[in-house]
This record gives structure tokens, sequence and C-alpha cells, in this order.
């Protein structure tokens, strides 16, 4: 008999209480004060207990994404890597239904939008309302071009990349891994986090004047090859899932999907060579941060496995950067019988978050076989690279600008995991100023770091683990998606520190210190 989790279950009524509070119904309802009456049966006491009303987190505006953490977090606990995978549909049909839905979505905008213009056209109407209607109708149909069922199968046979956008005309491409602890496949709300966040905010203004013709055609296809340079496509890995597979093979399947975008055909992008290491951004979300950082370990230590190999990659440049969100990159936190340890984050957040330590130890037993025991490239903040003759301790991301201009990792303030997200962004180069006052955690300066990446830590004071991700699944554009956009709209720029954090960032922003070294600034959201 699975037991029920105590936390899990002590934010619904807490979120009942505080929807009661706000409106004095349930929602869809008319009826006034028996939602009130309903917290109270269910145990309004309990709920003050819970966390996060105490800290003052759960609000009006955010008890969705809170109620959504609880059922996650209860999910988590029931249910074990065969039930999960057994329930929930594969990662390319789940991709499927989602672009079918999407693009049905988009035609009846679109439907909508020719009836009204047409309605229009039958009556006198000023210039800006033609031009408006234009515009929309030309911004649905962008859209629409960018989602279409694409799916390349990888040469395992067993991974595949599934498309965003249109690949055969963008510039760029972000390389995409997704969460769900090496057990879960992908979900709806994955797809829907990169659509948001990094195919809507590249789409390109249209005009509502006709393109140039005749003598001017010349200039127009300029202007057309630099908006495609602009142009963003989205490749998210549908790689094997654990116990099925165990490490490193998700690792030897992320880096060749990575070696597949660099080497594609003519037949597949306009450039004929594959994508430029600086065309492309690297990351994911919680498993899929953990597998972007070990696929930036491989790049900078290959991995040794055989069975199965992981393909050697050499970068003639830096890839444009690499997002971390919310990363698992530790089992320090966790003891094998699935309890928190030490008095950080895993145990201070550990009836907050929607993972449990014991989620956490379940996802890295099943992930990792038993020859590999501990981690190496699968958990990076556990790794100590040891110099020459194994006295010399070195840093094991040092160089890390060789392989990405740019990082940008990002945790909760009330969330399992944060303790090791500050940990790996130190490994990374990001010193830190104030790091023990406002995180709770010592990490390492950054000496001896070689060649730096631009490296930027985002503490989100009132959300826990991957909130993107929650924002998503509630059909939010909120303060996670936000910050993303606008990140990956200035990560693209080369150059490490040349672009500031926006605000609300607990960043690396480099500044140029007197001794002429890069000193780090510390903001917290």
């Amino acid at each position: 008999m699975v037991s029920i989790d105590r936390a899990a279950m002590r934010f619904i009524p807490a979120a009942i209480v505080l929807h009661a509070n706000a409106t004095g119904s349930m929602p869809g309802s008319t009826t006034t004060n028996t939602w009130q009456t309903a917290a109270v049966d269910m145990g309004e006491a309990q709920a003050h207990r819970h966390p996060a009303l105490s800290r003052g987190v759960l609000t009006r505006g955010t008890y969705r994404l809170w109620l959504r953490c609880a059922f996650i977090r209860f999910v988590l606990c029931k249910l074990g890597a065969r039930q999960i995978q057994y329930l929930a549909p594969p990662s390319v049909k789940v991709y499927a239904k989602w672009v079918s839905r999407k693009r049905g979505e988009l035609r009846g905008q679109l439907g909508q939008d020719l009836q009204t213009s047409t309605k229009q056209s039958l009556s006198i109407i000023t210039a800006t309302t033609a031009t408006t209607a234009t515009t929309t109708t030309a911004t649905i149909q962008q859209e629409l071009d960018r989602v279409k069922y694409d799916v390349e199968v990888l040469g395992d046979r067993k991974s595949s990349l599934m498309w965003l956008g249109r690949r055969e005309k963008a510039g760029k491409v972000v390389l995409f891994f997704h969460g769900g602890g090496y057990i879960a496949p992908l979900t709806p709300g994955h797809v829907t986090c990169c659509w948001n966040a990094y195919i809507l905010p590249s789409l390109s203004k249209p005009s509502a004047t006709p393109r140039n013709t005749g003598t001017h055609g010349r200039k127009q296809d300029q202007l057309d090859e630099e908006e495609e340079e602009e142009e963003i496509a989205v490749a998210m890995l549908a790689y094997t899932l654990a116990p099925g597979s165990k490490y490193p093979e998700q690792l030897s399947q992320a880096a060749a999907a990575l070696e597949h975008l660099l080497s594609t055909p003519d037949r597949y992008h306009r450039g004929g060579h594959g994508f430029k290491p600086s065309q492309i951004i690297i990351g994911g979300d919680s498993a899929g941060g953990n597998l972007a950082a070990a696929l930036l370990s491989h790049l900078l230590h290959p991995c040794p496995h055989a069975r199965p190999s992981v393909p050697r990659i050499r970068l003639e440049e830096p890839l444009a950067a690499a997002f971390l969100v919310s990363p698992l990159a530790s089992r320090r936190d966790t003891s094998s019988d699935g309890a928190a340890v030490g008095g950080g984050s895993a145990r201070v957040n550990r009836n907050m978050d929607m993972l449990s330590p014991a989620a956490v130890d379940l996802a890295a037993r099943e992930l990792m076989s038993d020859a590999e025991g501990g981690g190496m490239w699968g958990f990076p903040a556990d790794h100590v690279a040891v110099g020459a003759g194994g006295s010399e301790k070195a840093a094991w991301f040092k160089d890390l600008g060789k392989v990405a201009g740019k990082v940008y990792i990002t945790a909760g303030k009330q969330e399992l995991l944060l303790d090791q997200c500050v940990r790996l962004a130190g490994m990374m180069g990001w010193k830190g100023k104030g790091k023990k006052e406002d995180t709770g955690v010592d990490v390492g300066g950054g000496e001896g770091m070689g060649v730096v990446a631009d490296v930027r830590l985002n503490i989100a004071e009132e959300e826990a683990h991957d909130f993107i991700l929650v924002e998503a699944m509630e059909g939010m554009v909120g303060d996670a998606t936000t910050r993303m956009i606008e990140w990956v709209g200035s990560a693209w720029e080369k150059g490490p520190g040349e672009e500031e954090g926006g605000e609300g960032y607990v960043d690396g922003d480099k500044t140029e210190a007197k001794d002429g070294s890069l000193e780090d600034s510390l903001v917290l959201c």
C-alpha cells in the first residue's frame, strides 16, 4: 500500500482557503460562501500550517501554480517509473497531439479573422482598422507556418528530434531537453513552454505593405535573408527513459542530437552545412537541465563510456549559450533511503516543493546503472576533476567559455534543489558575491577558471521547482517565462558580459574591476 504524501495533501485545503477568501465561491460557481464552508470542513487550521501560506508565497495570483505543484507531487509519490510511463503517452505522441490541437486553434482564429475582414470590407472602414486586420491575419499565418508535425529519427533509431518552427529557414536553434526525472516523457506543458519562450518572441512583425518587386527585388531578398537569420526553431529531444535505458544512454542521445544539428545536410537547412555553434542554444528543465549540464561536461571532458559510446564533438567556436532550469545536479542532498541530508534547501523546502527527497532519490536510482553508482558526468555538481598525477585538483568546468558563451541557471527560493543549483553555478564560474547572506550556500570563487563564460544565476523568491513549466501547464506567461524570454533575447549576442541582466535577476553580470578581472553582482528577485 502506497502512503499519501502529507505535504502534497496540505496544499489542497490551503489553496481552497485562499480562493475562498479571495472570491467567496469555488471556480465556476455562482453560489457564495459555500466554498468557504467547505474549506473549513476540510481543515482550515491544517491548511494554514502549510509553509506556502506562512512564507507568504501562496497568493491569489499564484495559488493555481502551487495547486499544480501539489498534484505533481502527489503523482510522483504515488506512482513508480513504470506506472507513470504506462499511463502517460510517449513524447512523440504528446508532441503530435499538441501540434494537431494548436493548428486547429490557429485555423479557427484565422477563419474568424477572415470573416471579420470580409464584413469590414463591405462597410466603410478607416485605414488604421484595415491595417490592424491585415497585421492580425499575417501574425496568425506566421504562427501556423511554424506549427507542423516534423519529427527526425536519430541514428540510434530510439531517439528523435521534434521540431517547432521552420528549421529549413531558421538561422538559430534551441536544442531542448525536457524534464521528468528521466522517468516521465514530454508533457504538453513542455511544448507550450518552448512555444511561448522561444518561438513566439522570435516572430517578425509583419508589414501591412506589399513586398517590393521589380528593381527592388534584390533588396527585398536581402531583407528576407536577414529575417531568416533572426528566425528561431526549437528541436526537442525525445530521449529514452529510465529504468529501461540507463545512464549514459541519454547523454549519448543528447550528444548525437547536437552533432546532428552541427552537420545537417543541405536538404534540411538552407545553409548547407548545418547550424554553426554560435547559432545554437542548448538547455532544459529539471532532468533536462541535468542533461544540458552533462552535455557541457562532455564537451569539456569527453565521456569515456563505451556502451553506449558518447559521440565526441569538436566545436570550432563556443555554443551561443546554455540554460539550466532547476537542474538536478547532485545526489548529496538525499540519502539512499530518500531522506533529506543536512540543513539546507533539501530539508527546509522538503514540504514546499513538487519534489520530495524520496522522489529525487528514486529518479537518480532508476537512472544510474550499478556500475556508475554515484554520478560522474550524470551529476556534475558532485564531480571533482583531478589534475595530472592525481594530486592537483582542477575545476571541472574550467574553460567553460570555450564551449558556451553564456550560461543561465534559474531556481526557485522555495525549491528542494536550490542549494545544488547554487553549487553548480559556482562550479561554472559564478562567484556569488554575497552568496552566504543571500542564498545560504557557500560556492567556489571561480579562481583558475581559464576561459570564462557569462554565468547568470536567477533565484525567484516566490517560486519552487521548474515554475516555467508550471506556468505553461496553467496556460500562463508568467514571471519565469518572461525572464527566460528576456535572457534568450540577449543570449545570441557575442561576448561574455556584454549584456546586463534584466530587472529581477540574481545573476553573475560581469563588470570590469579595477584590476581588470571580472566581478559578479548579485540581485535577488
